[in-house]
């Protein structure tokens, strides 16, 4: 039975004691940012973690200036990596379907004169 939030059906499963939510892609990801901002508010909110990410920024400043050739290569690797897998899943070759084996023992209808 689908539970339907606003117009939107959403499948539920149930198994082994668990309760699976299958949502349309758009809500999938809405609620994935809300749970993301949901993090980065608590995280910034208290001043001992805003405190830490900003020594954590200003070391990541300091490193990247002190090995400066690697620390850009390393960079524009890490910044590259999302695009170039995301192009390649992409264009990669689609893999034939097998064929059935049991295509030849199947029943055609012979008609009778």
């Amino acid at each position: 039975m689908p539970l339907v939030i606003g117009k939107t059906p959403v499948m539920v499963r149930q198994s082994a004691g668990l309760v699976w939510f299958r949502a349309p892609r758009s809500m999938q990801n809405t609620v994935m940012l809300g749970a993301v901002l949901f993090l980065l508010f608590f995280i910034l909110i208290a001043p001992a973690s805003r405190a830490l990410l900003g020594q954590w920024l200003s070391q990541a400043g300091t490193w990247t200036a002190a090995w400066a050739p690697f620390s850009y290569i390393i960079l524009l690797l890490l910044l590259a990596a999302p695009f170039v897998s995301f192009f390649l899943m992409h264009h990669w070759p689609k893999t034939p379907e097998p064929e059935n084996p049991l295509a030849r023992y199947k029943h055609e209808d012979v008609e009778m004169d």
